[in-house]
């Protein structure tokens, strides 16, 4: 998978990251919480678990089902 000027060491630290944000948020931590914990704002926290929701637990699902549409 290639994401314009991602690299693959940067997508997978992506991932682990945004896993770990969704896995918080269904916890119960607040967004506020997880901006605070990540040093994002809260919006960019609710962005990520958006995505992740849309994807079933993968951020980049777009990007992985581009070539099978």
């Amino acid at each position: 998978m290639r994401i314009r000027s991602l690299s693959q060491e940067q997508i997978a630290n992506n991932e682990k990251y945004y896993h770990l944000v969704y896995e918080l948020w269904k916890e119960g931590i607040t967004l506020r919480e997880i901006g605070e914990r990540f040093e994002v704002t809260k919006q960019r926290a609710w962005q990520i678990v958006k995505r992740m929701k849309q994807g079933k637990g993968d951020y980049y699902y777009k990007h992985r089902n581009k070539g099978n549409s």
